[in-house]
């Protein structure tokens, strides 16, 4: 026996309207099977059965993206409504996007284990940071990741931002997720929730959910954070603060908007760089 694919029916109320969304807001290829009822090749796909306590027999369908706030953006962007906000589940991040004909299509980023992604996307493995690779724009801090930029981590980000005196990592933010810092390497200041901190080496600074931070390079030399956090939520927001706009930290106006925020610091791209690690 050959099992060659799966074929996914949509019952719609309006095929047509639809189909031109399939093709025009996706962009999924079709042929005509006859009479203007197009099959759309589809990415690949997965099945799962759950159990119920009734009867059984339902089907959803479902679109995995590798990040739902990205792409919800992106549909966004496109005109697309979606019916109701993402929910956290345990197995995924869910919301629903609303079709032209009114019917519902869920969208969700996988939490669980998945066929369809390689198993050499996420492989234990040894890094030594000096080995790393480090990336910055003209004039910004310096970061080391540790993941591939074509295959990030789904639930930690971790790195290591190494800034001159004077420099700030970022700007001025909160999250709301967990983030943790440990200085390495030299002396910063960290801007917490309006207020200066100085820190120095093997200081550690935990900031809970909706923590507003920034670090700043201080002292003599280079200094090295190693910083985690969690991606459970793909958010941020960036007030205005007089204190992180001291050191060139802060936006002019509040958004939660990274690509508004980020624009006049984002103007050249971040490239390669010199790994500085160990720092001297």
């Amino acid at each position: 026996m050959a099992i060659i694919g799966v074929h996914a029916i949509l019952h719609t109320r309006d095929a047509e309207a639809d189909r031109a969304w399939f093709a025009d807001v996706l962009g999924l290829e079709s042929v005509d099977a006859g009479g203007g009822w197009l099959i759309f090749d589809l990415p690949p796909t997965e099945l799962a059965a759950h159990p119920v306590s009734g009867e059984g027999g339902h089907v959803a369908l479902y679109l995995m993206c590798d990040d739902i706030d990205a792409s919800m953006r992106d549909l966004e962007a496109k005109g697309v409504a979606f019916d109701g906000a993402v929910t956290d589940e345990r197995w995924g991040r869910v919301t629903k996007i609303a079709l032209p004909s009114g019917a519902r299509l869920g969208l969700y980023e996988p939490r669980h284990a998945s066929p369809l992604l390689s198993a050499d996307m996420d492989q234990p493995f040894i890094v030594n940071v000096a080995d790393a690779q480090a990336t910055a724009r003209p004039g910004q801090a310096i970061a080391i990741d540790f993941e591939h930029e074509d295959a990030p981590w789904r639930d930690t980000g971790v790195n290591i931002m190494v800034m001159s005196p004077g420099q700030p990592n970022c700007l001025y933010h909160r999250e709301p997720v967990q983030e943790d810092f440990l200085v390495l390497k030299g002396e910063c200041v960290a801007v917490v929730d309006g207020e200066e901190r100085p820190m120095r080496q093997w200081d550690f600074l935990h900031c809970p959910a909706g923590a507003d931070h920034v670090f700043v390079g201080a002292g003599e030399g280079p200094c090295a954070v190693l910083m985690i956090g969690s991606r459970r939520l793909d958010q941020a927001h960036y007030p205005v603060n007089a204190t992180a706009a001291k050191y060139g930290a802060s936006v002019q106006t509040p958004t939660d908007d990274p690509a508004e925020a980020y624009a006049a610091r984002r103007t050249k791209p971040r490239t390669a760089v010199t790994n500085p690690w160990p720092l001297a």
